[in-house]
């Protein structure tokens, strides 16, 4: 598994490449966030797909494990001082957040439909399920009577999530993935490249520890 940094114009992103498979977390101009998958080949369209983060990506498996801690303890800026029992019940009495959709009670999943200007029904959407000893993100279309996909975060081999900060539909829980982001983007252990400058490239996979120049 390579775990790669990337700049695009001075905004980063991250790619997790696994096989065929490929997960991006990237930050936008606009200011969102948005995470895609990429599978390829594909007979046809790409209309779900899935990613697996194990224990064996040590780093980034404890990354997943904060963010769905936070979610499940509602600890979104983590300088929280009022009581855990009594904030989680906050925001599922009155559903904050729409916390309730997001991560029912005693769930071990984690839903979250694309901010995409279009309605949920019809938005591309992952789940990240905590398992024994992996997470397992989902990414899935929601194509129509005619077996067409209406959001646009959708291409033969890729289907993206997109993750708003303004004007967001499960707000305040967007902060818990861009603090997510921020961390991810501070770990040593990755391939860093440079798009802008074409500067060298050092390539590092989670397991291993050389560098190489190009």
């Amino acid at each position: 598994m390579k775990f790669i940094k990337k700049i695009i114009e001075g905004y980063p992103s991250i790619r997790i490449e696994d096989d065929s498979k490929k997960l991006l977390i990237e930050y936008y101009p606009n200011g969102d966030l948005y995470w895609t998958i990429m599978e390829m080949p594909v007979e046809d369209k790409l209309v779900s797909s899935n990613f697996t983060i194990n224990k064996k990506s040590q780093e980034l498996y404890q990354e997943f494990e904060i963010l769905f801690n936070n979610m499940e303890s509602v600890i979104i800026n983590g300088n929280e001082e009022d009581d855990e029992e009594v904030r989680i019940a906050k925001f599922r009495k009155n559903n904050i957040g729409y916390y309730n959709n997001l991560l029912p009670k005693n769930s071990k999943t984690i839903t979250w439909f694309s901010n995409n200007d279009i309605e949920p029904k019809k938005a591309n959407y992952m789940t990240i399920t905590k398992e024994e000893e992996s997470f397992k993100i989902e990414f899935k279309t929601q194509p129509n009577e005619k077996g067409e996909v209406e959001d646009s975060g959708t291409d033969v081999f890729m289907i993206s999530v997109r993750i708003r900060t303004s004007g967001c539909r499960y707000a305040p829980f967007h902060i818990v993935f861009m603090r997510m982001f921020n961390r991810l983007i501070e770990l040593p252990n990755f391939e860093v490249e440079d798009t802008k400058t074409d500067s060298i490239v050092l390539k590092k996979e989670l397991s291993k520890k050389e560098v190489y120049s190009s």
